[in-house]
Formats: C-alpha cells, sequence, structure tokens
C-alpha cells in the first residue's frame, strides 16, 4: 500500500485520497490543538463499513488508514421543523423583545426575558411549556427598583439581557437601567427571583465605579459558570489629553464572578485590544469552556476574542480585523471541546462565510470557508454532529430589500443545507429572532422573537404589535435510505 504524506504548516493535518483509500496525517503536537479533526478521526475508526484497515501510532506522529473513509464523513441528513409554538401576550396588548430564552428545571418551563419598548419596561416570565401559561412574570419599573421618569429621559427601556436559573428553581436576572440623562452613567442591576418569582436580593453594580472618567457601561450577559456565575459587560473611558481636541477613548471587557449565593469571587476588567473598539450590544457570546469563559465580541467589522481562567486571568485575547464572528454555542450532549467562530469575512451581508476552529492560545488551527449567495444573520449559532451548525436570526432576501425571521442549518462544507422561516397566519414577522437556546435534549432549540398582530383589511394597517412568540424548533435528524 502507497502511503502519500503532506505536512501542512499550521500541524492542521491533510486527507488524501491514494488508490481506494484516504490517508489522514495529523502531528499529535499537543493533541489539544487538533480536536476536530481527532472527533472526524474517530467517527471514521467507530464505523465498521468505512474502516480503518490500518491505524499507526509512530511516536508523536499518527498515521490512520480509513478504507473509503472521505475527509468530511458520511454527512447525516437533518430537518428543520418547528414543531409547536406559544404566544406571550400581555394584558396592554404590548410588544415583548425577547433577549433570553431557555429552559429550567426538568424542561417543562420556558424562562424568556426582554424588555417592553412601549412602556419602558424590563420584563421576564416562566411558562408553562405547554400551555403557554405564566406561572410569574417580574417587570422592572412597577415594582420599586426605579421610577419611570428616570427612564424616558433618554428614550431608553431597561431591560434584562440574561437570565441563570437555579437549582431552588429560581432565578438571578442581569440587565441595565439607562441614565436619567446622557451625562449620567446607566445602572447595571442583579436581581435574585425565589421560585415564585418574587425578588429576594436587588444589586446595582457599576464596574467602573472607582474610575472617574468612566462614561458607558453596560451588562451583556450572565451565564452559569461551574457552580458559579458570570457576569459580563463592557464599559468606556475617557481621558483628557493635552493639545488634542478630542479625548483618548479606551474600551473595557469586564467580568464578575459570583458564588451561588451572590458573593463576589472576582471583579476584574480587561481592555480592548483596540480601545475604540465598541462592541455591538447583541455582539457579545459568552460560552464556558474546560474551566474558564469565552467571549466574543463584534462591532459587526472587526471581531475581538478573549479566553479567562475561573481565577478571572486573561489567558488569550485575539483580534480578527474585517470579519464580522460569534463563537459556536455547543448543543446539549454534544460536548465543547472545540472552540469555534463562525460568521463572515466582510461586511456585507453577501460576504464569504467562514467556520474558525482555534486551540485554547485562540490560535487558528482550522479553516472552512463558503461563498455562497444565500445571506444569514445572527449570534445565535449552535454546534451539531458531523460538523454541521444550526443558526436562528433572519434571512435577507430581494436584494437586501426583506428580512424575515429565519433558522438555518449547514452542513459541514457551510452549505446551507435547510431553510425554515418562521411564519404564523395572523402575526406579522418581526424580521429577526432575538433570543435562542439549546433544549435539554441533543438538536431541540427554544426560539424567541417579538409578535405583531396581522392588520383587519378593514381597519389601519399600522397596527401595534402584540406581545412575543415561543417556537420549539427540532433539527431532527433522517434515517438513512
Amino acid at each position: 500500500m502507497e502511503f502519500l504524506v503532506i505536512e501542512e504548516t499550521v500541524g492542521y493535518g491533510a486527507c488524501l485520497k491514494t488508490h481506494s483509500y484516504n490517508l489522514w496525517y495529523l502531528e499529535l503536537i499537543p493533541l489539544t490543538h487538533h480536536i476536530a479533526l481527532l472527533d472526524t478521526l474517530q467517527s471514521c475508526l467507530r464505523s465498521p463499513s468505512r474502516g480503518p484497515s490500518q491505524a499507526l501510532r509512530l511516536g508523536f506522529t499518527l498515521l490512520v488508514v480509513c478504507g473509503l473513509c472521505t475527509c468530511s464523513g458520511d454527512a447525516h441528513e437533518y430537518e428543520l421543523v418547528s414543531e409547536r409554538s406559544l404566544r406571550v401576550v400581555l394584558p396592554e396588548r404590548r410588544a415583548i423583545e425577547p433577549l433570553w430564552i431557555g429552559t429550567a428545571g426538568d424542561g417543562n418551563v420556558v424562562v424568556v426575558a426582554g424588555q417592553v419598548e412601549s412602556a419602558k419596561l424590563a420584563w421576564a416570565a416562566k411558562i408553562d411549556a405547554h400551555t403557554g401559561r405564566a406561572i410569574w412574570t417580574f417587570e422592572l419599573g412597577r415594582d420599586g427598583i426605579t421610577a419611570t421618569p428616570a427612564m424616558v429621559a433618554t428614550g431608553a427601556s431597561p431591560n434584562i439581557m440574561s437570565v441563570v436559573p437555579l437549582p431552588d428553581e429560581g432565578a438571578y436576572l442581569c440587565g441595565n437601567i439607562p441614565p436619567p440623562t446622557l451625562q449620567d452613567r446607566a445602572r447595571m442591576f442583579l436581581v435574585r427571583l425565589d421560585s415564585e418569582g418574587r425578588p429576594k436580593t436587588r444589586e446595582f453594580i457599576n464596574p467602573a465605579e472607582n474610575v472617574p472618567s468612566a462614561g458607558y457601561a453596560a451588562v451583556r450577559a450572565c451565564l452559569p459558570w461551574g457552580s458559579r456565575i458570570a457576569v459580563i459587560g463592557t464599559y468606556m473611558t475617557t481621558e483628557k489629553v493635552a493639545g488634542a481636541q478630542l479625548p483618548r477613548v479606551s474600551n473595557y471587557y469586564w467580568i464578575r464572578s459570583l458564588d451561588q449565593s451572590g458573593n463576589t469571587v472576582f471583579d476584574k476588567s480587561y481592555e480592548a485590544l483596540n480601545p475604540a473598539f465598541i462592541p455591538d450590544p447583541a455582539g457579545l457570546v459568552a460560552v464556558p469552556w474546560q474551566s474558564g469563559v469565552l467571549v466574543s465580541a463584534t462591532d459587526n467589522v472587526d471581531t475581538e476574542l478573549m479566553y479567562v481562567s475561573d481565577q478571572g486571568e486573561l489567558r488569550a485575547s485575539t483580534r480578527f480585523a474585517g470579519q464580522q464572528l460569534y463563537l459556536v454555542r455547543h448543543s446539549v450532549g454534544l460536548g465543547n471541546d472545540n472552540i469555534q467562530a463562525f460568521g463572515r469575512d466582510g461586511t456585507t451581508p453577501y460576504a464569504p462565510k467562514t467556520l474558525l476552529t482555534l486551540d485554547e492560545h485562540l490560535r487558528v488551527i482550522a479553516r472552512r470557508g463558503a461563498t455562497t449567495e444565500w445571506t444569514f444573520a445572527g449570534p445565535f449559532i449552535f454546534g451539531m454532529p458531523d460538523q454541521a451548525l444550526v443558526g436562528f436570526g433572519c434571512r435577507v432576501q430581494h436584494g437586501l430589500s426583506l428580512q424575515r425571521s429565519a433558522a438555518m442549518l449547514l452542513d459541514g462544507d457551510l452549505k446551507a443545507r435547510k431553510s425554515l422561516f418562521f411564519e404564523d397566519a395572523d402575526v406579522f414577522d418581526s424580521g429577526t429572532v432575538t433570543a435562542a437556546g439549546s433544549l435539554s435534549a441533543q438538536g431541540e432549540y427554544v426560539v424567541g422573537r417579538m409578535a405583531g398582530s396581522a392588520p383587519n383589511p378593514n381597519a389601519n394597517p399600522s397596527v401595534l404589535p402584540v406581545g412575543l412568540i415561543v417556537n420549539f424548533v427540532h433539527a431532527r435528524q433522517l434515517p438513512h435510505e
């Protein structure tokens, strides 16, 4: 048998067809740099129909010959199905923009949170996943935490950015209250609710309260972090420079680690790689990885990534100029050995798509790209088996003139295999999915989007949106024929 081996300069590996065999060559220095390739190799090794015909370990080099095993493997076929939906309507018939959605406990309840812009309210609710009945609701602005006039001054609404369900069926909520005036600082809050949705503790937080020049600040996410909770935000500082017309601007990331009782474990700031870099409010994604946490942030032009240990040490950071990327979230049951970021090379919706695999130092060890005519945007990207991806956001059609809420399934070559548009007969499409989460079973997701009412033909067509819609989506594997 002829062996043909090529060593790529990035140490990433090669799959070459020689006669009726495919030869994998993989340099294992260090092993963790090649998790994505090892997953594919292991899949090949476990397949009785595809090999292996031979596997050799030579020092730090692994040679695996898989009979009739292609580089991408035999991908499963999936279909995207919106299995059911729930309609959540406020008594005042106001639109609810969901910013976070997920399940709690045994998966029979959905927790959703966000904002009610028209009423200047932050809003959250625990909902029965089968009936849509609200178990509890929480509104910031009507419970004495803050006064409505303070919010109206800037025309902005308070919001709840994330929820961390707790083992006692309570939850932590984190969010932002706009400042009374543009000269004042915003206030970030952390509220702990009991199992009935009643506030147990309330805390206003400001990571830059001891920095006189600090300006705009906001909580971007809070998430479970092992036995702890991570609260992640950003803030900006300005400093006058002698002889300069404009002040020097610096931007920072901020992480506060809490135990389950709300006690601070550490509270640290990290300067952005580009001091003038200001992340889009919806462009920050945080994902637990190993014992630390990964954070990606994009301003829709460039992207910064960082990896912080469970002690608050900045282990790695990097910047991708001209690339809009989001960390890939891992579906339940898939594991999270890989660090992957998905997005586009360029700033236009039709820019080539790219999927990067990174090592623990955030160095690129594998890259997949595709130039396609389809457009999809959204920070909710989930990894699937067979290197497939499921994304939730919006699909742009007809020369960028129509934006529709959608889910998309991409195969290992980043080809758009399936699209699912969220349509309801009596509801206007809000244009995009604003919240999505992975459920307790692999390939199952819950999606939140703002709902608008369909106009009566005899009425004024400019009707107010009403409530929100929760969709349960299944990326279902089809049986092999």
